[in-house]
């Protein structure tokens, strides 16, 4: 990468380092410091520095045999996790297309990242009235429908309360919890219902319905919610409720759930 074209926002490590990553592949999954000087364009006293870095870091392993290196397991690790995502897409997004169809409205699908809830799979209304999170978009654990079902399903007592302490419950409508215990009120009553409404509470005119979806070892690995603007929740609300916790226990049975 020549200096004209770099992102003047980069950070030239995080470049290189990624530069030194990327010349592995299924052909060359073995490469000396002389042949990732010549790949990357690197100097050899720069490929050397980096790869004692991301050795110590997991993401580079030398062969103490022939003194080449390969990715290590935190790089697999790491890729794994995409395939893991794009199967958690693809099992979703079919039994979301029924729900979809059946209403015409937003539905969405969610992980936890980062004390957020990060969209991966999204089915959009053409007629929608109200913004909603795209893929790739997060969005407040306390204010959505799904992110309450993040908070009562996907976090062990201890790192709940940990996420409890740290979130910072801007009112985002006049609806919004605030008020901390009030949320832990509400995160016992998602547990006992197994379902999660957000009335109003992230958008104003916007009322989710979401339920947990878990993975083959019983835990949550994401939730699953329908978005249906107010002027169009013409609907019996025990029906949208019921059809979203159907939706997310035949995603769960499709993931291996007990």
């Amino acid at each position: 990468m020549g200096q004209s074209d770099r992102n003047p926002n980069s950070i030239q490590s995080i470049e290189r380092a990624f530069r030194i990553l990327e010349q592995f592949d299924r052909r060359n999954y073995e490469l000396s410091i002389t042949d990732l000087h010549d790949r990357s364009g690197l100097p050899i006293s720069t490929v050397h520095r980096f790869l004692s870095t991301l050795e110590g870091l997991g993401y580079i392993r030398q062969n103490e045999e022939n003194g080449k290196y390969r990715l290590g397991l935190n790089a697999f690790i790491l890729g794994t996790r995409v395939q893991a995502m794009d199967e958690l897409r693809s099992v979703a997004r079919v039994y979301m297309r029924t729900l979809f169809e059946k209403y015409n409205e937003t539905t969405h699908f969610v992980i936890e990242r980062d004390m957020q809830v990060l969209c991966i799979e999204k089915l959009d209304a053409q007629r929608r009235l109200v913004y909603t999170p795209g893929i790739g978009e997060t969005h407040r654990l306390y204010a959505t429908s799904v992110g309450k079902c993040i908070l009562a399903f996907y976090y062990d007592e201890q790192k709940l309360e940990t996420v409890l302490r740290n979130l910072k419950l801007t009112p985002l409508t006049k609806k919004t919890i605030t008020d901390r215990e009030r949320l832990r009120q509400e995160i016992h009553s998602v547990r006992t219902l197994g379902y999660a409404v957000d009335d109003e509470e992230s958008e104003v005119g916007l009322r989710c319905f979401g339920a947990p979806v878990f993975g083959h070892n019983g835990s949550c690995v994401g939730a699953l919610s329908v978005s249906i603007p107010a002027p169009r929740m013409v609907y019996d609300w025990d029906e949208v409720i019921a059809d979203v916790k159907a939706t997310a226990h035949q995603i769960s049975h499709a993931l291996g759930a007990p």
